[in-house]
């Protein structure tokens, strides 16, 4: 079968393309990030995405219809580039 060619799979039309390993990039991960002990003002999206964009790229976060976070921790999805260590703890002044 052709690079770019069309299959017949089971009810289904799929598009076959080829590609080797070398051409795959793979710099990011997206991984779910708790933080502990935040100010009770800083338990909503605004700012929750500051704090966690300390970490990476936020992609969502777990927050309310009036985009607050209840609980514990703030929840969130954040991209992190893997060839940069993890950041163990941050912290504001």
């Amino acid at each position: 079968m052709d690079s770019g060619e069309i299959c017949d799979y089971p009810k289904t039309n799929m598009m076959r393309s080829l590609i080797s390993a070398s051409e795959i990039v793979f710099d990011q991960m997206e991984i779910w990030v708790r933080i502990l002990d935040l100010p009770l003002g800083w338990m909503n999206q605004q700012r929750g995405s500051h704090a966690m964009s300390l970490t990476g790229q936020v992609i969502k976060m777990n927050v309310d219809s009036d985009r607050k976070a209840s609980g514990a921790f703030l929840h969130a999805r954040v991209a992190i580039e893997i060839d940069k260590p993890l950041h163990r703890g941050c912290f504001s002044v």
